[in-house]
């Protein structure tokens, strides 16, 4: 199996071309490798020829920006050590030295649930080349490498771990399960997911630097689908908007929020019970703040809120004022300035004034697309982090950002629109995703960008103003237009989905303050997550054991033993604690149905040790149900 999902990747990523040409009769192409589904398939996926190109060129075109961007030096040695060990090839390899061609398609069927029952067709038309570079052996009526067997078969060639499963294409029949989307792909897939109960119908349509999901899902469980049950809108946009959302909370949060309290007399808990539809987020082109509104059924708990906006939002970093019923909070700092207030039964943050008039950034053929349909999700944002200036020195001045945040901030620059919406539709959700890259700009713009380092690229303001203005109307000179405020909204909107919709809920009175007992609790909460993402993804909980971690007691010091999270387990579960702790942790699973974690401290170090037990166990329908039992107070 491992096999042929390496040798998917060669085929998708280890091509050369800089520019995809469709042959004709492309979705001719794409049907014919749909009727090769071999009897009794339950799960297909299928990229046309044109398909291979566009997933070539994207390659090639990351590869150059790893081989480039000063953060990313180190990541092209693992990949090539990687390539070179797995595949025997490296990432300069290309379709014609693997024996390949891009004239063919690819497709990979399931005969049936087991994912041992996998079938490739692959685009070979030298065998001699492929099977060197693969290492295999060629024989008279078949192939095989890698405990595989391929063999010309209906005139491709395929290869299956099972060898009877070749006899078998063209047999079955998997097509019209693609129909419900309404669309055609690229990348096209269709069938149950093996090992889950998951249904999907699902096409991805490819453009230069860009890319547009469309699909069809069914049997998730209810946890995922009553994230989705309020009625659909329209979100709300306005004129020259670079970025909206709309999500109804209350279906995020049945239990309601906790019961913090944000102001005297005032709990998150109480203003959350008053929210009274969804939250909608807009922003416009050039603008440094978004504006949101939280409908209210009743005022009273935001506007006493408000009323003690001095003491609750000032801080050393945040000034804060109280004027005619507006909070308005300032940081000099990062020249930020939002303003806090209640009208027409809203809860408002934003300027009260309104944003200044930006320039002139029209809509892009999927931001109109979402913005005119009907959803009870959705969020879009578009723009660019280039020449963001003072936020962004700020936040590379200190000298204490990790070379990993480094990374993520280059891999984060790379994206200039996102958008995803969801809707019910019967048993099934329909799904609309688009992601554009600074590779939908010419090669010259991208050769610019790319070699500066991320702090330059992020607060040099006249060097993406000089990028901006060699290239007129290009992607990049409308997204600096559009500056970097619409893509926070999406970022706003996945920040929210992660605190409140995952296992653990929203934040408690205690998780807020991971020291002493409360750290307990706010490392088990992490790990409850991590095991909920681990089952909706495999279908299981990782089964085996963790024991306590580190193996001595955190006394007299905290526990700061790196190393110790290294333990196999703990990896595959990837999870560690990287601050200093009070806390040993364990996790075992022995059926990958349920699991039992524990927290055991010392906190006084007396010799007296307290345990804090985490329990999950996932029902029928796949919901994961988690319990965390305390420790009886002042029992330390």
């Amino acid at each position: 199996m491992r096999s042929l999902v390496l040798v998917a990747l060669v085929m998708v990523s280890g091509c050369k071309k800089e520019k995809a040409t469709a042959p004709p009769a492309a979705a001719q192409t794409t049907d014919a490798l749909w009727k090769l589904a071999p009897s009794g398939a339950t799960f297909g996926a299928v990229v046309s020829p044109a398909g291979v190109g566009r997933l070539e060129a994207a390659w090639f075109a990351v590869k150059k920006l790893i081989e480039t961007a000063p953060e990313l030096t180190d990541v092209r040695a693992t990949m090539e050590a990687g390539l070179a060990q797995t595949l025997g090839t490296s990432s300069d390899a290309t379709l014609a030295t693997l024996g390949m061609t891009a004239e063919k398609g690819f497709a990979l069927f399931f005969a049936n649930s087991d994912r041992e029952s996998v079938v490739v067709v692959l685009p070979v038309t030298d065998r001699d080349k492929f099977l060197a570079v693969m290492k295999g052996q060629k024989g008279s009526g078949a192939d095989t490498f890698k405990a595989l067997t391929c063999k010309t078969v209906q005139g491709v060639y395929a290869c299956a771990k099972q060898p009877a499963l070749l006899d078998q294409l063209g047999k079955g029949t998997l097509a019209d399960k693609l129909t419900p989307v309404g669309a055609r792909g690229d990348i096209e897939i269709a069938g149950t997911i093996p090992t889950l109960p998951i249904t999907v119908a699902a096409v991805v349509q490819l453009e230069r630097g860009a890319f547009v999901v469309r699909a069809l899902v069914k049997g998730l469980p209810p946890m995922v689908t009553t994230l989705f049950a309020n009625a659909a809108t329209k979100p709300r946009v306005e004129a020259n908007s670079v970025g909206f959302a709309s999500v109804d909370l209350r279906q995020w949060l049945p239990n309601g929020l906790p019961a913090i309290e944000i102001a005297p007399g005032l709990t998150l808990a109480d203003l959350g019970k008053t929210i009274g539809g969804p939250i909608t987020i807009n922003a416009t082109a050039g603008a440094t703040m978004f504006d949101a509104r939280v409908p209210l059924s009743d005022e009273a708990p935001a506007k006493k809120l408000i009323e003690q906006c001095p003491r609750v939002g000032a801080s050393q970093k945040i000034q804060a004022t109280l004027d005619n019923g507006v909070c308005h909070l300032k940081a000099p700092p990062v020249e930020a300035e939002l303003d806090v207030w209640v009208e027409n039964k809203e809860l408002r943050f934003g300027r009260k004034a309104g944003a200044p008039a930006g320039p002139k950034v029209e809509p892009s053929k999927i931001a109109s697309e979402l913005a005119s349909g009907e959803w009870p999700f959705v969020m879009y944002g578009r723009g660019t982090l280039a020449g963001i200036g003072n936020l962004a020195q700020i936040a590379f001045s200190t000298g204490n950002m990790s070379d990993k945040a480094r990374k993520g901030f280059r891999m984060f620059s790379t994206a200039n629109e996102v958008g995803v919406a969801v809707r019910p539709e019967g048993d099934a959700l329909r799904v609309v995703a688009s992601v554009r890259t600074i590779w939908s700009n010419p090669d010259d713009v991208v050769a610019k960008l790319a070699p500066l380092p991320v702090d330059e690229l992020m607060s040099k303001t006249d060097v993406a103003k000089k990028i901006a203005a060699e290239h007129p109307n290009t992607p990049f000179a409308n997204d600096l237009a559009a500056g970097y405020i619409g893509l926070m909204v999406p970022t706003i909107v996945i920040a929210m989905a992660v605190r409140v919709a995952m296992p653990g809920g929203a934040p408690t009175s205690t998780d807020d303050d991971p020291s002493t007992e409360s750290e307990a609790s706010h490392q088990l909460g992490r790990l409850a997550k991590t095991l909920q993402h681990a089952y909706l993804g495999a279908g299981s909980f990782p089964k085996g054991k963790a024991p306590l971690t580190p193996a001595k007691a955190c006394c007299p010091k905290k526990c700061a033993d790196a190393a110790a999270w290294k333990q196999p387990m703990w990896k595959q579960l990837e999870f560690t604690i990287d601050e200093p702790h009070f806390f040993r942790y364990s996790y075992e699973s022995t059926d990958g149905k349920s699991f039992t974690a524990m927290a055991v401290g010392d906190l006084d170090c007396d010799k007296h040790e307290i345990t804090y037990v985490l329990k999950g166990a996932a029902d029928d329908k796949g919901n994961v149900q988690t319990s965390l039992s305390k420790p009886a107070p002042n029992t330390d």
